[in-house]
């Protein structure tokens, strides 16, 4: 508990300071101040600024403020940005996050908070981090976390939220793509070596949730519906072969993508089929006129 961490810290620190005293009698009391300061310092115990900011961490902590807390660790944000963005957040009519509040106030900015997940990655908890970011409410989180806790066999997350509509298909992928540091799909803007899907059948690929994009020097990129799947990643690999590379996508654009690839080369066939019907026909015509 990290409220019992900080009064056992308080006490170690009065302890420090009583010591330091008895050691120094005869000083004045300005010289026993400055000296136990230094000697808890060297010590390794934390001063009293160092017990504010850890109470401070220990409230954002606990109200699973996890960006907040990195950003404030790190000082880009300061205590006095995130109690007046509190003040704000408690008088608002429409239910915001702290984060959101932050952002309005131009205290952060998109980029500050993306920099943090990416290089704080193991830290984020996916649940935690889809709330702060005010994409789900932490009462749509533990409707989730219960479904899943009462699950024989416990599904991830991602898929309890999308089943009940708790969240879009697209704003997953685009929180997955940032929490894992990897690109997130389009089938607009991205081109497909189509060549790479012909390597599996259709009946494989219909019964996976993933799209084979392009093959570079440092392996074959493909976009996972769950980046995270290893059994999905061991199965691509013994097609794909084993140098892959993830990207994330919606399960809708993975499969509408590879439908619409198949299709083509479907009908491509049919006209091939057509035109040499055609020619046969002719030829026998030619060949055959009383026929």
């Amino acid at each position: 508990n990290l409220e019992d961490m900080v009064e056992n810290t308080l006490e170690t620190t009065e302890t420090t300071m009583t010591v330091t005293n008895k050691d120094t009698v005869g000083a004045n009391h300005a010289t026993e101040s400055n000296s136990s300061n230094t000697q808890a310092v060297k010590a390794g115990v934390k001063t009293k600024a160092d017990i504010v900011h850890n109470n401070e961490k220990a409230c954002l902590i606990r109200n699973n403020n996890q960006i907040i807390t990195i950003l404030h660790d790190e000082k880009k944000l300061t205590s006095k940005q995130i109690e007046y963005a509190r003040r704000i957040q408690a008088k608002l009519e429409n239910e915001k996050t702290l984060l959101e509040v932050l952002k309005e106030l131009k205290y952060i900015s998109d980029e500050e908070i993306k920099a943090v997940i990416r290089s704080h990655q193991i830290q984020m908890k996916l649940g935690n981090l889809l709330v702060e970011l005010g994409y789900i409410s932490d009462e749509n989180l533990q409707v989730a976390l219960q479904i899943q806790c009462d699950e024989e066999k416990r599904r991830k997350l991602g898929e309890i939220l999308l089943e009940r509509h708790l969240i879009s298909e697209d704003a997953f992928a685009e929180i997955l793509a940032l929490q894992l540091g990897i690109p997130k799909f389009s089938p607009v803007t991205s081109e497909i070596d189509e060549k790479l899907l012909y390597r599996a059948s259709k009946k494989w690929l219909e019964s996976h949730n993933l799209l084979p994009i392009h093959e570079g020097k440092d392996g074959v990129l493909i976009a996972f519906w769950n980046p995270l799947d290893n059994q999905e990643i061991q199965e691509a690999k013994e097609i794909f072969g084993n140098r892959i590379l993830r990207a994330v996508a919606t399960k809708s654009d993975i499969h509408q993508t590879i439908n619409n690839i198949l299709s083509r080369k479907e009908n491509i066939k049919n006209i091939e089929v057509d035109e040499n019907s055609v020619i046969n026909i002719v030829h026998n015509i030619i060949l055959y006129p009383g026929m």
